[in-house]
């Protein structure tokens, strides 16, 4: 049988003018607090302590305080974890873990987050344990860190890095995620017959020569420039996404009047190794599976 609303009323009302004696525990408010904020059905879940919160005022009040302090603290932590970035969260993971390993400890924060800015570069999706190589990590970490790598053993990096796969993935995810569709940079050089461009991230909205940086959903268009003096090559630059932590880049090179684009040699250099193709028939060059967080780091040298 319902009661009607006139008579709950009177019921609420009645609960709040009789004082209660006991009060609800510190833990029982915890519960309740705990559950408001995760958006559990808090009525059905506890509904004893509900009907004793609509009978005393003082439990109310406290749980509302609670609840206050509460979305204030997540919200706290939402902004400080935000303001944190993945790199210097697994920075600090390779870092507590050398610290057991490697006595002098002064260059381990440094050696740390060396080794993690040079990761992305390594990786075009998550790692699983076989893909951890030692003598891979142990090179890169020397060739970051100058030589100075202090008791680092042969394959201890790697164990290091196998050990924390889920973090180095997170890490990873974010890497990309914060680099795709920002600003891009470039330093120019010319080398003979050959022009190079080294990427980096521009400090602020760049426009390019041929039009300025923009992103289409998986579609980002990075630069689009004039190379060379005599007969400058118009040099555009795409990447493509394809999977979370990797894209397919798109390069092509032409000019008006041009007859035969192809056949011109295009070079991508970034962790260590070099990759080269030529263009065909419509002067383009495509490079497949190039880690998103190495974008800042690549060179690209091309003929003129």
């Amino acid at each position: 049988m319902n009661v009607p609303r006139t008579d709950r009323g009177l019921q609420n009302l009645r609960r709040a003018l009789i004082p209660s004696h006991e009060h609800l525990e510190d833990n029982s408010l915890a519960d309740l607090t705990t559950a408001e904020i995760a958006g559990n059905d808090i009525e059905a879940l506890y509904p004893q302590e509900m009907a004793h919160l609509e009978s005393c005022p003082a439990c109310a009040q406290t749980y509302a305080d609670l609840i206050e302090m509460t979305l204030a603290a997540f919200g706290g932590m939402a902004e400080n974890a935000a303001s944190v970035s993945p790199q210097t969260v697994y920075a600090a993971i390779l870092a507590r873990d050398l610290s057991l390993h490697v006595d002098e400890t002064a260059a381990i924060p440094e050696l740390a987050r060396a080794l993690a800015g040079g990761l992305p570069l390594l990786f075009v999706q998550p790692p699983v344990a076989e893909d951890i190589s030692a003598p891979l990590f142990e090179n890169l970490a020397r060739s970051l860190a100058g030589g100075k790598t202090g008791a680092l053993s042969p394959g201890l990096l790697a164990r290091l890095i196998g050990r924390n796969l889920r973090a180095l993935a997170i890490y990873l995810q974010g890497a990309a995620d914060a680099l795709w569709g920002t600003s891009v940079g470039f330093a120019a050089e010319q080398l003979m017959s050959r022009y190079s461009l080294q990427l980096n991230l521009a400090p602020q909205p760049a426009i390019s020569t041929l039009g300025g940086n923009y992103v289409t959903g998986d579609s980002w268009a990075m630069l689009g420039i004039r190379a060379g003096q005599s007969l400058p090559l118009n040099f555009s630059l795409r990447a493509e996404r394809m999977t979370e932590l990797a894209c397919r880049l798109k390069i092509v090179l032409d000019r008006p009047g041009l007859v035969d684009p192809s056949g011109r040699q295009v070079e991508m250099i970034y962790g260590g190794h070099t990759y080269s193709a030529h263009t065909n028939e419509r002067g383009q060059v495509v490079f497949e599976s190039i880690p998103i967080a190495a974008i800042p780091d690549l060179e690209i040298r091309f003929q003129l």
